[in-house]
């Protein structure tokens, strides 16, 4: 269970790290739920790394899950060949 004062470290951890999007309150199985955008495996890996260094004494448990868009699908061909 993460307090406040532990909450105030995440929230300074989310809001100075660019890649963090969005940090909501969970209901559920999770307490809090943070989104990232990144360019790859190492740099979401990076991120988990620092989450875990910074928090080990309150996170039990990182999950994740990759989603991508690919917008190149919709233009015509002239724009991206």
């Amino acid at each position: 269970f993460m307090g406040d004062e532990e909450f105030e470290r995440l929230y300074e951890f989310c809001s100075v790290y660019r890649n963090v999007i969005v940090l909501v309150e969970s209901i559920g199985r999770f307490q809090y739920e943070i989104q990232v955008q990144v360019r790859d495996h190492r740099e979401l890996q990076d991120i988990i790394d620092r989450l875990r260094d910074n928090f080990n004494d309150v996170i039990g448990r990182i999950e994740s899950m990759i989603y991508s868009r690919d917008y190149y699908h919709r233009l015509p061909k002239k724009f991206y060949s």
